[in-house]
């Protein structure tokens, strides 16, 4: 990756030059152009480095999510060469060498800083007095926390399976619920089929969505999860419009009834199981 250097901020877009295009004089320079009040900026050196998209601290927990974010952050501000490059040396026959290392020395501790920066107070207090590079830093935490998030995979399976739906609670609402539990298996490197997940939700239904449930099994050849979701939105929105019975009074299966049974007509047997009762002749 070549090295950057001219960073040029203009509406949210970050435009970057190589450095080799750049004049020796103009080798540190920076322009920034105001994105607007709502931007957030930190000096470094003689740069300053637009905030906007950072992500949201991290405290230790969802290490890989996080990971991921910043380094797309990082990319987006030219940053992640420092990462994946080493210092360059000084060569005494090459007069440049020297401006080169002190370059990427610099843009090393824009990257470092950016990264301390995405910390909670209480990380950046144990980090901000390791030496080393911006890569160092990566690693340290890298090798903490992804480990206790390889931790998390035991108590994130059973979350799954544990995981049951309530009745008078947005059958939808559920289902995004466990939408994030999937999320934090895949994250785990433990991605499900997707007729897996569509099944699992169909099987965590409460007990009132039984007889939709089995409607949607007719249908697991077609069904994806996007349109078990619009399933989903549609039979909670037709049952927000009509009367739902309590639970304890569902019927099991769509059955035609009539009118209200009084109790003696539900014990009555029918007429061919009376017993005769014999009728004795007094001669």
């Amino acid at each position: 990756m070549a090295n950057l250097e001219n960073v040029v901020i203009s509406e949210n877009v970050v435009v970057e030059n190589d450095v080799n295009d750049i004049p020796q004089n103009n080798v540190n320079s920076v322009s920034v152009t105001n994105c607007g009040d709502t931007s957030e900026y930190v000096a470094t050196g003689s740069h300053m480095v637009d905030l906007t998209g950072m992500p949201e601290k991290i405290s230790g927990h969802f290490f890989m999510r996080w990971q991921q974010r910043m380094k797309i952050w990082l990319i987006t501000k030219g940053l992640l060469s420092t990462i994946m490059t080493v210092c360059p040396p000084v060569v005494e026959s090459d007069p440049k060498s020297l401006e080169r290392q002190a370059l990427w020395r610099e843009r090393d501790e824009i990257a470092k800083g950016m990264i301390l920066l995405g910390l909670s107070d209480m990380l950046f207090d144990v980090y901000c007095t390791l030496h080393g590079t911006t890569k160092d830093i990566r690693d340290e935490l890298d090798r903490k926390y992804n480990t206790e998030d390889h931790g998390l995979e035991k108590y994130i399976v059973s979350k799954f399976l544990r995981f049951d739906m309530k009745e008078g609670k947005s059958v939808l609402e559920q289902t995004q619920e466990f939408e994030l539990i999937l999320h934090s298996l895949r994250e785990a490197d433990m991605e499900l089929p997707e007729k897996f997940k569509v099944m699992s939700v169909i099987e965590k239904f409460p007990k009132s969505w039984e007889d939709f449930g089995m409607t949607l099994k007719h249908k697991m050849k077609k069904i994806t999860w996007k349109s078990l979701m619009h399933s989903i939105i549609v039979e909670e929105e037709h049952k927000k419009a009509g009367y739902v019975a309590p639970v304890e009074f569902q019927p099991k299966a769509h059955v035609l009834t009539g009118g209200k049974q009084s109790q003696n007509s539900k014990n009555k047997q029918p007429s061919y199981f009376k017993p005769i009762k014999a009728k004795l002749k007094i001669i």
